[in-house]
């Protein structure tokens, strides 16, 4: 390099010209001096440089194409402004007077609608006139074989997050999702699989005979009686109206799931088959209130310290309200004897994935659930099939985070590493392995959401090919949620339904 000489007040001082410096990244750039932080910016560096490695070789992209995308992405971020709901008066919701009638005639109203949507279709079923058709638990009494419509609601993955740098600011709640079955037991004495009823009012003969996913329901029915102490405790804070409570849980089974085999080791880790672990309590009115009142109640919950989500059934579109796990409602759960209950480690969203990173990847566990302030989320491990939109998902994740939180790319190269491992063990390099476990994954829980088809057969009074046609159906409803648009899973879905039920065609 040339030698230049700069002239000071002192004296003549030599100095080496650098050459022109190359724009720095969004990514790179720093707030910082480079001497205070020199290594802080070269780890971020480092990380970033895995991330778009890890990226590339999923996603087929040239790390150039990667960074052009994020930087084009970076232009168009807008964050999103959203209202949060004027806070009532304290007090206001014990002055709510449900209108008499009021739910009939929501109900007429909503079929009527239902039916003029059908009319028009010229014969063909619109998909809300197949809604209408659907007999629900609030329809029918809680009849076994009826929709549950308080349901517990689906939850997206970490990574699936829109609101995942407000994520990162906050403490989480982390336990392991546990590989059973979804549960629901009411403070009205009925059982609820994940999508439908199973007992009402069981007689003891009933409970000695049913059995789902191979176990009796015998430990989930003795709940009930500390249900319905729960149900007294919340209707002191609701006094002018009549409430529910749902107890929500997973049913451990012998093995998991989705395997005869315990490979998660819930026995040595202490868990019995045939025992429900509460991970969180549903709460609903018998009295029809609207969109407000319902959000009245909700901040009144979260006032008391607990985590509420208002819900809305999809079918009927009525609101009822979920309390997350956390101190305040275990606390609860534990006062009315209620014992069983998922355990909880709290701890940033930075350190729970660092944290649970290699266990994932060498299926130790499941996966874990994240409870915040007020969400909840789940990260599974390599039992999960993570598709190619998966993968796209944590790009995006990736493209927003290079502009607002820089610093916070560790996360995202766990998710990728974790994804990596999952697509490796389902396609073994063989695209048509792939494809198939992804039908296997799906397949495996969708029937944990149902009894099983021999247990179907054994308990119906209907002929055989009606059980079979209508299980065969609700299994394909089931694994059609887990799709993610791979147009090969839904060209192949029928015909590999039929090939794991073979034995009962």
């Amino acid at each position: 390099p040339a030698i230049v000489k700069e002239k000071s007040p002192k004296k003549d001082v030599k100095r080496e010209a650098s050459p022109k410096k190359a724009l720095k990244t969004p990514a790179a750039k720093s707030s910082h001096s480079p001497r205070s932080c020199g290594k802080k910016a070269a780890s971020q560096v480092r990380i970033e440089d895995n991330v778009l490695r890890l990226l590339e070789e999923q996603l087929g992209r040239k790390k150039e194409q990667l960074e052009t995308d994020s930087a084009a992405d970076g232009k168009k971020l807008k964050v999103p402004i959203t209202e949060s709901p004027k806070t009532p008066a304290p007090g206001s919701y014990v002055k709510v007077t449900p209108t008499p009638g009021s739910y009939a005639k929501k109900e007429k109203a909503h079929n009527e609608k239902n039916d003029k949507k059908s009319n028009q279709s010229k014969g063909k079923k619109s998909k809300t006139a197949k809604k209408s058709e659907v007999l629900t638990d609030r329809q029918s009494d809680n009849s076994p074989g009826s929709l549950f419509t308080r349901q517990w609601p689906e939850i997206r993955h970490l990574f699936q997050s829109s609101e995942f740098t407000s994520l990162l600011e906050q403490t989480a709640l982390v336990s392991e999702k546990l590989d059973g079955s979804n549960l629901a037991v009411s403070s009205r004495n009925f059982i609820s699989s994940r999508r439908n009823l199973l007992l009402n009012r069981p007689t003891s003969e009933e409970l000695d005979k049913f059995k789902f996913s191979g176990q009796k329901m015998v430990n989930v029915h003795k709940l009930v009686p500390k249900l319905q102490t729960l149900e007294s405790r919340f209707t002191d804070l609701f006094p002018f109206l009549t409430v529910e409570c749902i107890l929500y849980g997973e049913l451990i089974q012998k093995g998991t799931a989705t395997s005869k085999e315990d490979k998660y080791g819930y026995a040595a880790k202490g868990y019995s088959a045939g025992d429900l672990y509460a991970f969180g309590v549903g709460i609903t009115f018998d009295d029809d209130l609207d969109a407000e009142q319902m959000l009245i109640a909700k901040k009144h919950l979260q006032n008391q310290g607990y985590v509420a989500l208002l819900e809305v059934d999809q079918q009927k579109s009525l609101q009822y309200l979920v309390l997350l796990m956390n101190p305040k409602l275990r606390q609860l759960l534990t006062d009315v004897g209620i014992t069983n209950i998922v355990e909880q480690t709290p701890m940033s969203l930075e350190a729970a994935v660092e944290k649970y990173k290699e266990k994932l990847i060498k299926n130790q566990i499941e996966g874990i659930i994240l409870v915040f302030n007020n969400s909840i989320y789940k990260w599974k491990g390599i039992e999960e099939s993570y598709p190619d939109m998966f993968v796209e998902q944590i790009s995006d994740l990736l493209q927003v985070l290079r502009f607002t939180n820089p610093d916070k790319l560790n996360p995202i190269q766990c998710f990728l590493e974790v994804s990596q491992a999952a697509r490796q063990a389902s396609s073994k390099k063989r695209p048509e392995n792939k494809s198939r476990a992804h039908l296997e994954n799906a397949f495996n829980s969708a029937i944990s959401k149902w009894p099983r088809l021999e247990e179907e057969l054994e308990q119906s009074k209907e002929p055989r090919i009606s059980v079979i046609n209508r299980y065969i159906l609700n299994i394909k409803k089931e694994m059609i949620r887990d799709a993610n648009k791979d147009k090969k899973f839904a060209a192949e879905l029928d015909s590999f339904i039929k090939s794991k039920l073979q034995k009962y065609l």
